[in-house]
């Protein structure tokens, strides 16, 4: 083969290799669009919510810690959040700060510690309330969920970590549910105190041990002692892979729903409710997650001005993600 060929058939492999390194190029430009703006809804149609950068900004110290499943804010010390195990030898709840210091712990007396998973916090009739779903069912055996509500404890912040409060069974609101179609996994949970709904998400299709694709639930949110309800089954366009927590903003403007890559935030306008948006709704943004060895809890800042991010496992990294809103949509 003369060297003429040769040249030739470099340049022509050269070339083949440029358009294909374009082609990719293009591909991963395409995906990068698709992650800031939901597929079917134009730029034109969004709120406009601008997404920050992720940022570390704590690391929980305390080895107790070891399994943080479940993040939410406190009402009653602003800048401060609850967190909980998954399950294990550590139940309780966990009050920490932004950089990750164990400030006090809280026990519920007499309630099963079996799949926690979710959490959140809300205020009702000018009190601060803190839920706690166990609602994971990684194998769907079980024949119903459990909603644990309760006034959010007072802890003496002086005590550095050392203060232990013990909340009392008669104080526990308990809500035992099950589902329309069987046994369902979930460990996702969000708290619409307005409207009083409590959402599930679920990580697996109902009456299936593993699934891609969610499925919300509702149920009603009553401040009762002890009570057996069944959860209604929505429709939803909403349909993810593997859901690992949510929660709804302080504000009540925004939502976001995590799995552990990616989350996807929700604006509600004040003429809809959060059942219509997750009804008939679209996600506002898609945004890719931090690494984390197992992220599974998110949680929105005490202003709703941005989401923080856990994971499960001893010493893992707390993260930051900064939001924004236009003043009008808030």
């Amino acid at each position: 083969m003369s060297g003429g060929v040769r040249n030739r058939q470099r340049r022509s492999v050269r070339q083949t290799g440029l358009v294909v390194s374009l082609a990719k190029m293009g591909a991963l430009a395409g995906w990068l669009v698709a992650v800031l703006i939901t597929p079917g809804m134009s730029s034109a149609q969004s709120h406009q919510i601008e997404i920050g950068q992720s940022r570390k900004i704590g690391k929980i110290d305390a080895a107790v810690i070891d399994e943080s499943s479940g993040l939410t804010p406190s009402y009653q010390y602003p800048g401060c959040y609850w967190t909980h195990n998954d399950n294990g030898k550590y139940p309780g709840l966990f009050l920490i700060n932004g950089q990750g210091e164990l400030l006090a712990t809280a026990q519920l007396e007499g309630i099963p510690f079996r799949d926690w998973e979710d959490m959140g916090s809300f205020q009702y009739q000018q009190r601060n309330y803190v839920l706690i779903g166990d609602v994971g069912d990684n194998a769907s055996q079980y024949s119903s969920g459990r909603i644990y509500l309760f006034e959010e404890p007072v802890v003496d912040l002086a005590a550095k970590g050392e203060d232990f409060v013990r909340i009392p069974t008669a104080d526990v609101t308990e809500i035992e549910f099950t589902y329309p179609r069987g046994a369902c996994d979930c460990e996702a949970v969000l708290v619409d105190s307005e409207r009083q709904k409590i959402f599930l998400v679920s990580k697996s299709m109902d009456g299936q041990a593993v699934s891609d694709l969610s499925v919300f639930h509702s149920l009603p949110l009553e401040m009762k002692s002890r009570r057996r309800v069944k959860a209604t089954r929505m429709k939803s366009p909403f349909n993810r892979h593997m859901v690992t927590g949510a929660q709804i903003s302080p504000d009540g403007k925004l939502a976001v729903i995590r799995s552990y890559t990616a989350a996807w935030i929700f604006h509600r306008s004040p003429e809809k409710t959060w059942e219509q948006v997750f009804s008939h709704g679209q996600p506002e943004k898609r945004l890719l997650l931090p690494v984390q060895r197992q992220g599974e809890a998110i949680c929105f800042s005490h202003d709703s001005r941005s989401l923080l991010l856990t994971s499960e496992g001893v010493g893992q990294d707390i993260w930051e993600i900064d939001l924004n809103l236009p003043q009008k949509d808030r």
